[in-house]
């Protein structure tokens, strides 16, 4: 099954209109054919494909109010950022189904950013109700991805629409030596 959705997955970043054919014909009552069709359009999802989203039972359209704050607002490669969102129905009667995502502009070494999108949750979203979700996000830098110093963007994503958006300043990582003695000062 992951073999299957991940094949579809890829081919939907260029074959979309007869991946999101295909997995429309499929029947959708099936737990793992739900799985399938959910992990083959993660990519779409991501991108806030209309189409994507209405076969997974969600509405490109969300009347939510959103907040999103970003602590602390300026870090040094290796930290850790906190993001905070909070989504506060608009509507009036019945759930709405929600993807939430968030995305980040990563600054790469040439000044360019790089849009990087990370799945946050999905759950549904009385009338008139509010949710807080919280996550962490380290800033290391990894084989797949080095950070670089500058102005980085975050984006929040609700069923694939920016809806906030907040700031954070990078900087370089704190050498070691530096870091130590200021631990040292501070005992």
């Amino acid at each position: 099954r992951r073999s299957v959705a991940n094949h579809l997955n890829d081919l939907a970043k260029t074959q979309s209109d007869w991946v999101l054919a295909l997995l429309a014909g499929w029947p959708q009552d099936i737990p793992a054919t739900r799985w399938i069709t959910r992990h083959a359009l993660r990519n779409l999802v991501k991108a806030g494909n209309a189409r994507a989203l209405g076969l997974l039972g969600v509405s490109a359209q969300v009347e939510v109010q959103a907040l999103l704050q970003l602590t602390p607002t300026t870090l040094h490669i290796g930290d850790t950022l906190t993001l905070q969102a909070q989504l506060a129905s608009a509507a009036t009667a019945g759930e709405q189904a929600l993807v939430v995502d968030f995305a980040v502009g990563f600054v790469k070494k040439s000044g360019a950013v790089s849009r990087k999108v990370f799945k946050w949750r999905s759950f549904s979203l009385a009338a008139d109700s509010t949710v807080v979700l919280d996550k962490r996000l380290e800033l290391v830098n990894l084989s797949t991805r080095t950070h670089h110093p500058g102005r980085h963007a975050v984006e929040l994503l609700v069923n694939g629409q920016v809806l906030a958006r907040a700031d954070f300043e990078l900087h370089a990582e704190v050498p070691q030596n530096k870091a130590r003695r200021g631990q040292a000062g501070r005992a």
